[in-house]
């Protein structure tokens, strides 16, 4: 007897062929010419045969059809998202296979997509939602490297049974399959990604996986590999079940199947009352014939999803048969998630059986990454610089010493090993280790090296220049980006948090975002400052909108800083807040941490806190201008804010009122910027002025209580508008010095030269 594999075959633009097996076991070969790649592939088919690890293909029929679908690409910005239009018209070549059991998959071999589907399902709004999950949010340039290959075709591989082989039987699991994917028995698109460092508790785990009838539930920090030791405890437990089978027709006796699910999963597209009850009834009974065991990706996520209160969520839908052992179940937590889970669901966690799963140490981590990198370079033929393991591992604890190991740095360096194999040279170097971390965390490359100096005068000078006639809040933020370049900021707290005091229109905001573009701007993503008008969250229930939008998901703030943990992050006028967001923002400044009802926490230690208040200012406007009468802003913010919030504050920056000389070098920037501006940038004029004209914007352009908020109103009436004007008037001027003068007390063009 043989089996009968599918394969998909095909050949990239270089000339390369590439095979994959559509059904059976997973297998894929790579090679200069078809017929050694299909060599290669039944080579290891039959290696795996013999040593009764083969699984058994199911496939029945095997087809290719083409498919049209629309991708729409976008650009990712700080704030918003810019879709590009028209979208992406792609034409995809999908194998469509039909088991002996009636399951329809739809498998893009090319992508590592699969999806089941029933005969009269809409495959065209399947494939279209499968492509959007997996292609989604890509610009072009990431999206044309998804595109297929020109040929593509369907071979058949025959490998000869001489041992009996696992074979999975085939109940009716629709339901269950709809929701949720195997895990062990075959896992499409999924990287062969082992838990290097954790063999005594993968170990220990898959013992008790086959042994206990327990519910067991994995705890550990987000980013320890939970999910990780899961999934290879799986694979070996499924491994063995394989090897004690002795009928090649008859699967093990006591063989469990694992399936892996998510909150939201269990509750997509049910509109109606009782109808995801309904589908999670129809799971357990499947899982009950099947002795499966439903594996969660998130325990919480079952409390939060199903219903508006615990009470109702699928979390206490499943509860009762969790108790009477007709459901059994393993999960994953965080330790604030288990304490989340026993105070919303009482009795939840109290059904399962807790498995620690520790963090590495920074030795298990150098040792970990150092053989992520070495299976990197064997499996792609590269050429490594030597210490990157240990690179990447001070980066991220110098950086982002909140993140759990081995988590982002691992991801990390999958990612360097994948911009390797692209590039032209197939090496990768310390230089592309220190690049990439710049482009994720938009620090200069001279606060990444020990090696490189910065002077506390240039520094200061720099921030000088951005902001003018606030020397305190330059010597500030001298001394704080100073402090993190030494490596002397407490790595449990955030890089800063400091109170901006003083009138408005002096600098306070302009001197968050100098901040932001020195400490931040020199990644991919320039604007780094997340700013929030604190007056918005002054009613009742502001601290629930702080932390939560109105659909139940996390606030913008949460979301913006999970996705760019390198911001500055700016409460403006924050004595207008509610005194109960005070409160929240309590562990924020002390611990650089936000956690919410449900147990999830967001960390703000890569990220400068920046607070800004008026308080006072209205006095100053009654006294004068002289410096000697100016309010001790520092006192009135002691007197306004409580002492445990106040004491968390590591500066209070005073700014002064802008003096006459400040308020003319403003009024010489704005000028200096309409010059750049593209109506004389494209007729090649520039622009000068004499000096009554910047004397006159500083009479018009700053007020004492308003600051120098006025003086862009005042350019736009006293010089824009004139100027456009002129330039209407003359239409075919071109490549000419305009110069701008006061006559009869009006800004006017004197003429071009």
């Amino acid at each position: 007897m043989s089996y009968k594999f599918h394969v998909a075959l095909w050949q990239d633009p270089e000339g390369w062929f590439t095979a994959r097996t559509l059904d059976g076991s997973e297998a894929a070969a790579s090679d200069k010419t078809a017929a050694t790649v299909l060599a290669q592939l039944k080579s290891y088919l039959i290696w795996l045969e013999r040593r009764g690890l083969l699984l058994e293909p199911d496939l029945a029929e095997c087809e290719l059809r083409d498919h049209h679908v629309s991708i729409r690409a976008e650009y990712a910005g700080e704030f918003v998202s810019y879709p590009v239009n028209p979208p992406y018209e792609m034409r995809v070549t999908c194998a469509h296979g039909r088991r002996v059991d009636g399951v329809r998959y739809c498998i893009l071999p090319t992508l590592g997509v699969t999806f089941s589907y029933q005969a009269d399902d809409p495959v065209e709004e399947l494939l279209n939602d499968a492509l959007r999950q997996s292609l989604g949010r890509k610009t072009p340039q990431e999206l044309s490297r998804y595109l297929g290959p020109d040929r593509i075709s369907i071979e058949t591989v025959f490998v000869r049974q001489t041992k009996p082989t696992f074979k999975v039987q085939a109940p009716q699991v629709s339901n269950l399959t709809a929701v949720a994917d195997p895990l062990g028995i075959r896992v499409r698109g999924t990287p062969g990604i082992r838990a290097i460092g954790r063999e005594a508790l993968v170990r220990t785990l898959g013992q008790r996986l086959q042994r206990d009838k327990a519910n067991l539930l994995l705890v550990g920090e987000s980013g320890v590999g939970k999910s990780t030791v899961l999934l290879e405890a799986v694979r070996n437990v499924t491994r063995e079940n394989r090897a004690r089978s002795r009928d090649a027709t008859v699967e093990a006796t006591g063989s469990q199947h694992f399936w892996r699910t998510s909150g939201q999963r269990l509750i997509a597209g049910m509109k109606y009352l009782g109808q995801w009850e309904a589908r999670c009834e129809q799971m357990i009974e499947e899982l009950a014939e099947t002795n499966g065991v439903l594996c969660v990706e998130e325990l919480l996520e079952l409390v939060r999803v199903g219903g508006r209160e615990p009470a109702a969520s699928v979390a206490a839908f499943l509860t009762p048969y969790l108790e009477r052992a007709e459901l059994r179940m393993v999960g994953e937590a965080t330790s604030a998630q288990v304490e989340a889970c026993r105070r919303l669901l009482p009795g939840l966690t109290e059904l399962f059986e807790i498995v620690r799963i520790p963090e590495f140490t920074s030795a298990e981590a150098r040792m970990v990454l150092a053989e992520v990198l070495e299976t990197g370079r064997r499996n792609h033929k590269l050429e490594l610089d030597k210490g990157l393991a240990d690179l990447i591992v001070r980066l991220f604890q110098r950086f982002q010493p909140y993140a759990a190991f081995p988590g982002r740095s691992v991801t990390f360096a999958r990612r360097l090993l994948d911009e390797a194999t692209r590039g032209p040279a197939s090496k990768m170097t310390q230089r592309d280790v220190l690049e990439r971390f710049q482009r994720d965390s938009g620090l200069p490359e001279y606060l990444l090296r020990d090696d490189l100096t910065v002077a506390r005068e240039t520094v200061l000078d720099d921030f000088r220049a951005l902001v003018l006639g606030q020397e305190a809040a330059s010597e500030t933020a001298a001394n704080l980006l100073l402090t993190l370049k030494a490596g002397l900021n407490d790595p449990r707290r955030p890089v800063g948090v400091l109170l901006f005091c003083g009138p408005t229109g002096v600098g306070k905001t302009e001197m968050a975002k100098a901040l932001a573009s020195r400490l931040f701007g020199a990644g991919a993503m320039k604007d780094r400052l997340i700013r929030l008008d604190m007056s918005e969250y002054a009613g009742y229930g502001a601290a629930h909108r702080l932390l939560m939008s109105p659909d139940g998901e996390v606030s913008d703030l949460i979301r913006r800083v999970r996705r760019q943990p390198f911001s500055v992050v700016l409460f403006d006028e924050i004595e207008k807040a509610a005194p109960e967001v005070h409160d929240v923002l309590l562990g924020l400044l002390d611990e650089g941490r936000l956690t919410d009802r449900f147990g999830r926490t967001t960390m703000f230690q890569s990220a400068v806190i920046v607070l800004t208040s008026n308080l006072g200012a209205e006095r100053q406007a009654t006294i004068g201008l002289t410096e000697g009468a100016q309010p001790a802003f520092e006192r009135i913010a002691m007197n306004t804010f409580r002492p445990e919030f106040f004491n968390r504050l590591d500066a209070v920056v005073t700014f002064q009122p802008l003096g006459d000389a400040t308020i003319a070098r403003l009024a010489e920037r704005e000028l200096q910027a309409i010059g750049q501006r593209d109506g004389l940038i494209k007729a090649n004029l520039r622009l000068t002025w004499t000096g009554p004209v910047v004397q006159r914007l500083v009479r018009d352009g700053y007020d004492l209580r308003y600051g120098a908020r006025p003086l862009q109103r005042a350019v736009e009436r006293l010089v824009i508008a004139p100027l456009s004007r002129w330039l209407l008037e003359h239409p075919a001027l071109r490549d000419k010095t305009l110069t701008l003068d006061l006559r009869q007390d009006e800004i006017v063009v004197a003429g071009a030269e």
